[in-house]
């Protein structure tokens, strides 16, 4: 073996053991250069990395060939799992942070307004920076004027909350000089996932000839409790439902959602069951592609219904609608308020005591969801 005959260049090469040709570089007929290296960091909350999901193919109709990276928490690994379009999932430990910060990259994308993430991407030996970062005070600060108006929707309630109009998604086509072009969300569950979940559908008698509607109930209450609608807004949905229009009703959820769905449950024996909630993330993702139609808070199950193409109906209070996008498969319920959005998380700072979410009536949902399993059914 001549060193100088090794293409360390070539995206097949590892340096760990002979690539799956099998060939030795010199003279390989399978070179294929790397592309520009790019490293996003979008790393909490499930339901925003799906909203960040689009600047994939952004990325890839930016740059010939890129090496696409993306560092998220061991949660967010997960549903990033499968993807096609990502080269490489990165975690957040210690030795996926010292091998980015050595690596030398032609463009970081820090897409998380908070503060560690930030530092990462500040740290980051790269050719260009976008998003978020630290300045000299060590306070959040755009990287590059490309993201000055990314940054804005911070500081500024009456552009977040009043003037913006476009979903994230598209926000960072913008940055990139990439027209937006209806690129979606994307997560990718595997055969396994969805053999689970059509498993999980037949052992609940969820498969007849009806349509089955999915009520996502929670929406992470332990990190912002005001977007969660009412317990007897999931209840009386749920006879409507199954009463007009013979819907069989099945109670989504994650861990947090445990005690709530066993209330709910409670009340609706006769026309509703728990799918339960221990399932994987991709296994809960396939099991809503499964599903007729879904309701949901503004909350991952809402983001996960859309990416895996599921009708889908939204309820909004304090959060504003317009970060989300439906692409023509969805109805957004949005409350009467004046003072919505709002972004507080606790009811205790709220002067109305968090009504918003209240003021959302049954009879609307009902009427959105009736719509989407019509138009649905039409389809």
């Amino acid at each position: 073996m001549e060193l100088d005959q090794l293409r360390s260049d070539c995206r097949h090469f590892t340096g760990y053991r002979p690539c799956k040709y099998g060939c030795e570089c010199g003279g390989c007929t399978h070179f294929a250069p790397d592309g520009p290296s790019v490293l996003i960091l979008k790393m909490n909350q499930l339901g925003n990395i799906v909203k960040t999901t689009p600047i994939l193919h952004a990325l890839r109709r930016k740059y010939e060939n890129p090496n696409l990276c993306w560092m998220a928490s061991p949660a967010g690994c997960k549903l990033l799992a499968n993807n096609p379009l990502i080269d490489e999932v990165l975690t957040t430990n210690a030795d996926d942070l010292l091998y980015c910060q050595v690596r030398k990259w032609d463009l970081v994308l820090g897409l998380e307004a908070d503060r560690q993430v930030a530092a990462i991407a500040t740290s980051m030996n790269a050719a260009k920076k976008l998003g978020f970062g630290l300045n000299e005070h060590a306070k959040l600060w755009p990287l590059g004027p490309e993201s000055e108006y990314l940054y804005s929707l911070n500081l500024s309630n009456q552009v977040r909350f009043r003037e913006n109009r476009r979903a994230y998604h598209e926000i960072y086509f913008d940055m990139l000089g990439v027209p937006y072009e209806g690129e979606e969300y994307e997560i990718h569950p595997g055969e396994q996932d969805f053999a689970y979940a059509d498993h999980l559908l037949w052992s609940l008698g969820l498969v007849h000839e009806g349509p089955v509607v999915g009520l996502n109930t929670g929406g992470n209450a332990a990190r912002f409790e005001t977007k969660q609608w009412t317990i007897d807004g999931f209840v009386h949905l749920a006879r409507m439902l199954h009463q007009e229009l013979n819907a069989k009703v099945v109670l989504l959820g994650g861990p947090a959602e445990v005690a709530r769905n066993a209330e709910i449950l409670s009340r609706t024996r006769d026309c509703a069951v728990d799918s339960g909630c221990g399932h994987s993330i991709l296994q809960f993702c396939a099991f809503l592609s499964r599903l007729s139609c879904v309701v949901s808070g503004d909350a991952f199950g809402l983001q996960a219904a859309v990416a895996v193409k599921t009708p889908t109906v939204g309820l909004f209070g304090p959060t504003p609608p317009s970060e989300i996008a439906m692409f023509g498969r969805g109805r957004k319920v949005v409350t009467d308020l004046d003072c919505s959005p709002c972004y507080l998380r606790n009811a205790s700072d709220c002067p109305r005591g968090a009504d918003c979410m209240e003021r959302i009536s049954v009879e609307e949902v009902f009427e959105a969801t009736a719509e989407l399993l019509g138009n649905s059914v039409a389809g």
